[in-house]
């Protein structure tokens, strides 16, 4: 029916696994990896603690071997997250460093609150 359209299961954690110990992570991305599904994960947060136990590492060990791979780039929240090395909110440039070089991002999905994306609507905006 859908012929040119890619399936994509979105996973950030398991409600009762922290740091792959129950093998729910591994056993997922393998089985997405052999069936051609593509997998989808949490915002980009990059170096997320929380997601650094959970689904981050696994973008990364499979980043060439996942069908497709679709991510949040940043939702509204997200936007606001401090980068502690710098003091201040991440960039654009580094959410798409991480997703991209560490994660293996195929796809990015962008809040429409992103700074970025709000000057490009009012540019168009304005053309109407």
């Amino acid at each position: 029916m859908f012929t040119k359209s890619y399936v994509v299961q979105y996973v950030h954690f398991w409600p009762c696994e922290w740091n792959n110990d129950q093998t729910y992570m591994s056993q997922l991305f393998k089985f997405t990896s052999v069936n051609n599904i593509g997998l989808g994960g949490p915002d980009i947060i990059p170096n997320s603690k929380a997601q650094m136990k959970n689904s981050y590492p696994f973008f990364n060990k499979y980043k060439n071997k996942l069908t497709l791979f679709a991510m949040a780039g940043a939702g509204a929240t997200t936007l606001t997250y401090i980068n502690k090395k710098t003091g201040k909110p991440f960039s654009k440039d580094e959410f798409v460093q991480f997703a991209e070089n560490y994660l293996g991002t195929d796809i990015i999905f962008w809040s429409t609150k992103s700074l970025w994306l709000a000057k490009k609507i009012a540019k168009i905006n304005c053309n109407v």
